[in-house]
């Protein structure tokens, strides 16, 4: 008997934060394709397959085209988990929830970091994790997926549930590279930024009152007004020196962006 087994995928790259002062600038990408198959299988799914023999699977056909095997992530095998239940208990076979979370929601949501982030999903009567290798190999997407060197990390979920009153095997294969592969981005350089610049607000709205009275009419006339000159002058050099701390500070920081958006680039 002909039973049709659905495999779906998703590629989707994440572009990070680029900051220059307090600035940003780009955002993820996404593509998206839809495959259908059909296998000749048996009506019962009595088989075993399970999670750690689809891993092995797919590293032996990474090996088999040159590439290094992925590395088991457990936040990818708990995002690959959540997405096999949210399928079954919704019962939807979409990238996509019904509330419109994807993978990259999934992988935020397991405290997973990513430069690159991937899918694959399959659903039907498998006779075994072969099968769902296999059927994922014999479609060009998913193969692409499974043989993407930029991935480093995988994380897999296999489990039976109903679908349309049909008990099937729902798969689901997480792919990635976190981010901690590319120079770090000092996020405290950046709130030290932006106290500086707040501060550097403030004394410009000082030194801008305090010119305002020193050039009133008569005020030279004022028996204080040599000590407000010093002060203002002092008060300008303090600024123009935290200024330059500023723009400092502002150079490394964009330099440790720039790094690491270059980084980014050679995933996409």
């Amino acid at each position: 008997m002909l039973k049709r087994i659905l495999i779906i995928l998703i590629f989707f790259i994440g572009v990070p934060f680029l900051w220059i002062a307090s600035e940003k600038a780009g955002g993820p990408r996404n593509s998206l394709s839809v495959l259908s198959s059909k296998f000749s299988v048996k009506q019962t799914i009595g088989f075993n397959i399970d999670a750690v023999d689809i891993i092995e699977l797919t590293n032996k056909e990474r090996v088999l085209n040159g590439l290094s095997p992925f590395s088991v992530n457990i936040n990818l095998n708990d995002s690959a988990e959540l997405k096999v239940d949210d399928m079954i208990a919704l019962q939807y076979f979409e990238h996509q929830s019904p509330s419109g979370e994807g993978v990259s929601d999934l992988a935020t949501k397991v405290g997973y970091e990513y430069v690159i982030i991937g899918e694959n999903l399959a659903l039907g009567t498998f006779r075994s994790s072969e099968e769902i290798v296999q059927a994922w190999m014999d479609s060009p997407g998913h193969r692409a997926n499974i043989l993407n060197k930029n991935y480093q990390e995988i994380g897999v979920s296999v489990k039976k549930g109903l679908y349309k009153e049909e008990e099937v095997w729902f798969a689901v294969q997480h792919f990635g590279t976190n981010k901690s592969v590319c120079p770090k981005i000092e996020s405290s350089l950046k709130q030290e930024i932006n106290s500086i610049n707040a501060s550097l607000k403030e004394e410009e709205r000082e030194i801008n009152t305090l010119k305002k009275i020193l050039e009133e009419p008569g005020a030279s006339n004022n028996i204080n007004y040599n000590e407000s000159i010093k002060l203002f002058n002092k008060k300008v050099v303090d600024y123009n020196n935290k200024l330059n701390i500023s723009k400092q500070k502002i150079n490394f920081y964009n330099s440790q962006v720039k790094e690491f958006n270059n980084c980014i680039a050679t995933f996409q």
